[in-house]
């Protein structure tokens, strides 16, 4: 589904002359780096929702009906989410749509989110969805989510446009993979040997005993 679907799902929902409002609304991600150990290993990155005081409030009367976010990556990147299987949207939302695409340098991942009885606690982060990175080479990958445009995306009940205006960054890194120490090493090799003279000295204490 391409990007004029996703905007489609969005504002063709039930709404009545939806208006923009100061926006209450933020996106951020659960971390600000994260690791992969090794190329063709894998990290979750998970984007969130939270409300300030300010402006019309998610809550009970005015639930959030849709969202709607684009992350952003360099499609070059040491790290990458290649498919729309690496997308999970929160179980919490009814209907969505992934769809990848690249402009200039990067790829963008949108994901557009339908709740038909709507949202209406935002008094925690809420989960939006979970984008799997995979490792391609060595070295770091910036990543950043945004309100997905053009249009509205995250509207309520009661038609207000609340589309968060700042966007979350974050960095990936993929490092070399994990090699045990030469320390760790030694200690597997005088277990693996300790464990085979206790099983010899028992066979020859079995086998003393068994020639009386």
């Amino acid at each position: 589904m391409n990007r004029i679907q996703i905007a489609f799902l969005i504002v063709t929902l039930p709404l009545v002359l939806a208006q923009s409002a100061s926006a209450a609304l933020i996106l951020s991600l659960d971390k600000s780096y994260y690791t992969i150990d090794g190329v063709g290993n894998t990290t979750a990155v998970q984007v969130f929702l939270s409300q300030t005081p300010d402006g019309p409030q998610v809550g009970a009367g005015n639930e959030l009906l849709s969202a709607g976010i684009e992350l952003t990556f360099a499609t070059t990147g040491a790290a990458t989410v290649g498919v729309a299987t690496d997308v999970t949207p929160a179980p919490v939302w009814d209907a969505s749509s992934v769809n990848i695409s690249t402009n200039g340098s990067n790829t963008l991942v949108d994901l557009g989110l339908v709740s038909l009885l709507g949202i209406s606690d935002l008094s925690s982060p809420l989960l939006l969805g979970t984008f799997v990175f995979t490792g391609q080479s060595l070295g770091g990958t910036d990543v950043s989510v945004a309100t997905l445009e053009p249009g509205s995306s995250f509207i309520t009940a009661q038609g207000d446009v609340l589309d968060p205006t700042s966007a979350a960054d974050a960095v990936v890194t993929v490092v070399s993979a994990t090699i045990p120490e030469p320390s760790a090493l030694v200690m597997a090799s005088l277990g693996g040997l300790i464990s085979a003279g206790g099983c010899g000295w028992y066979r020859r204490m079995r086998s003393g005993r068994g020639a009386r």
